[in-house]
């Protein structure tokens, strides 16, 4: 939640999205770096094809969602928060099952 969140925040929605945005307007920047976003959480699925591809959508999506609230702000702050709740609800929800 303390590295995590903001770094990859501010990595893809600032950098990556940022200069996105510059040469192809918001949307495709949004969805540009959600795929990228999802491409460095690729490595925490395995087995069959249809969870991983379950599991990366939602990460798209999820993804998506951190990149609206980044133009719709225009603050970094609003996804970090969002994006370390969202871990916070997956390590809760991930120790329940246990």
């Amino acid at each position: 939640m303390v590295l995590v969140a903001p770094a990859e925040e501010w990595l893809f929605r600032g950098v990556v999205q940022g200069r996105l945005r510059q040469g192809v307007g918001p949307t495709p920047a949004i969805a540009g770096s959600s795929l990228l976003f999802v491409s460095i959480h690729l490595a925490n699925y395995s087995g069959s094809l249809l969870p991983v591809f379950a599991g990366a959508s939602l990460i798209v999506v999820v993804g998506c969602v951190f990149g609206a609230l980044s133009e719709y702000t225009d603050n970094l702050a609003v996804p970090i928060m969002t994006h370390a709740t969202y871990n916070v609800v997956l390590l809760i929800l991930s120790y329940m099952s246990i």
